[in-house]
């Protein structure tokens, strides 16, 4: 059976067959633009009763106090500098010392104390400043290589 439909013919029953997507889709749009003016007065009446709240209770209401900047410098954390001193406590390096490049470099160093390379160094010069590294030497380009203390 071969059947050869006209262009109008066709355009027609897309057209039939489209129809309840467009109606609904219209009514979505139109739900959405409720829902949308409402949420915007909701919120505006938010900020209101919060303005009134911080006035009569500021230390629960009132303005947050913002995180200090680091100006973009990273900083240890006390449990990588714990994870650092671990690791190094069980793999005691050999006689070259230990230098943040070297330890970056080390995949099994990296898997087991989850440190940031940029804060290898902060980690060493703290371990330093603990007294359970000592600086051996300074190396080419001015890294320091530390010895852990006996």
């Amino acid at each position: 059976m071969d059947q050869h439909y006209s262009t109008e013919a066709l355009e027609r029953r897309l057209a039939e067959l489209t129809e309840p997507l467009v109606t609904e889709l219209r009514t979505i749009e139109s739900a959405i633009g409720f829902h949308a003016s409402e949420l915007e007065t909701l919120r505006a009446t938010r900020q209101r009763v919060t303005g009134v709240l911080a006035k009569l209770d500021p230390d629960l209401y009132g303005p947050k106090p913002k995180p200090k900047k680091t100006e973009g410098k990273q900083t240890v954390t006390p449990e990588e500098i714990k994870n650092v001193r671990t690791w190094l406590e069980e793999n005691p390096p050999n006689g070259d010392g230990i230098w943040a490049a070297k330890l970056s470099e080390n995949r099994e160093f990296r898997e087991y104390t989850r440190i940031r390379s940029g804060v290898i160094m902060q980690a060493l010069a703290e371990l330093h400043e603990q007294s359970f590294l000592t600086l051996d030497r300074m190396g080419r380009g001015g890294s320091r290589i530390y010895k852990v203390v006996a």
